[in-house]
């Protein structure tokens, strides 16, 4: 069963700069242009990354964006949509497209339970 995550920021972010990142990843991108699709193993659909997921800030639990907002120092402003599939090889790739995020922007993560947001990155220590 896929899990769902968000990584999310207080730095408003482009389809642009978005399509930069996954590109990384070869992902390939949806009609919509808002989504994109990585394969995990030959043939195997396990990831998909949607890109702006920002529309749904509005309707995320309080308890995840007030805990977004202490650590990135106001409200998220872009929200990273991930939905990862079941294999080890799933939740490897979601943390590298969650750790290369965070070297361009202020990110953290969130697996979207009652677990705390986790900080991503360096931008703490700065």
């Amino acid at each position: 069963m896929p899990t769902a995550a968000s990584v999310f920021s207080n730095t408003q972010i482009t389809l642009d700069q978005i399509a930069w990142l996954l590109n990384q990843f070869d992902a390939l991108q949806g009609p919509s242009g808002e989504d994109w699709t990585i394969e995990v193993g030959p043939g195997v659909t396990d990831v998909v990354v949607v890109a702006d997921g920002t529309s749904d800030l509005a309707s995320m639990p309080r308890q995840i964006l007030d805990g977004a907002a202490l650590w990135l120092g106001g409200p998220p402003r872009y929200r990273l949509a991930l939905v990862i599939g079941d294999s080890p090889a799933c939740r490897k790739l979601a943390w590298r497209i969650a750790d290369e995020f965070s070297r361009s922007w202020p990110a953290v993560w969130s697996n979207h339970s009652t677990e705390p947001v986790a900080p991503l990155g360096t931008w703490w220590s700065r």
